[in-house]
This record gives C-alpha cells, sequence and structure tokens, in this order.
C-alpha cells in the first residue's frame, strides 16, 4: 500500500505541476500596448525572450537575438535582468506563476527603464 501510495504521489505532482514555459502575452485594454514573453527551458536552464510594443504597434524594446536566464527563486518565482535597449539600461524583474497567469514585477527603479513594464500579468498565448 506505501508503494503505491508514493507512486501517486510522484505521478501526480509531475502532472500538477506549474509550467513557466511556453509564450505569454499581453494587451493593454486601450489596445495600445503588447507584450509577450517566449520562455524555454533547455538543459535545465530558462531562457526568455521578449517583446514588448507600444504606441500603437510600435516596437519599443524587444530582445532580439538576446535571450535571458531567468533563475527560479525558493518561493517557486523567476528573477532576471533584462535590458531596455531605447535607454541603455538594465531592470531586474520578477516573474511568478499564479494558476493560470505569469504576474511580471519590475523590482528596480522604474524611471530609468519605462519601456519595460513595470507590472503585467499575462496569459498563455502571443497576441500580435
Amino acid at each position: 500500500m506505501k508503494s503505491v501510495l508514493i507512486l501517486l504521489m510522484a505521478v501526480s505532482s509531475g502532472v500538477w505541476a506549474e509550467d513557466i514555459n511556453g509564450i505569454w502575452g499581453y494587451q493593454s485594454n486601450n489596445g495600445k500596448s503588447v507584450y509577450n514573453l517566449d520562455i524555454k527551458t533547455i538543459q535545465n536552464k530558462t531562457h526568455l525572450k521578449y517583446s514588448f510594443i507600444h504606441m500603437n504597434g510600435n516596437k519599443i524594446n524587444e530582445s532580439g537575438a538576446k535571450v535571458y536566464m531567468l533563475i527560479k527563486s525558493d518561493d517557486g518565482c523567476y528573477t532576471s535582468t533584462l535590458y531596455d535597449a531605447f535607454f541603455s539600461e538594465y531592470a531586474n524583474v520578477i516573474l511568478c506563476l499564479q494558476g493560470q497567469t505569469l504576474v511580471f514585477n519590475k523590482t528596480s527603479k522604474s524611471d530609468s527603464t519605462p519601456y519595460l513594464p513595470k507590472k503585467v500579468v499575462f496569459r498563455k498565448g502571443k497576441i500580435e
């Protein structure tokens, strides 16, 4: 009986484990801002690429070919440092899975990286 219980626990933990991988999208209520994240785990390392579009479709900030490493913390969230190419500045961010959403928070000073969003709640799927 113990082995059956252990097997069930192992299988269920894998089934219910939250997965940060995939494409995550957000569009503002007024439709002027669209943000997309592309997150992939390759060889046990989680990577992020992003595209942030502002001002009615003008692409303002994107990672391009650059890939950012996400570091998983003890609380299950991920941290990284992203580059705001428009202002040539870096910002620290934290991403946390909450149910079916991914919450993105900029944790460093907002003024120096205005084209990186301060706080956004992403959903699975790319927004065009």
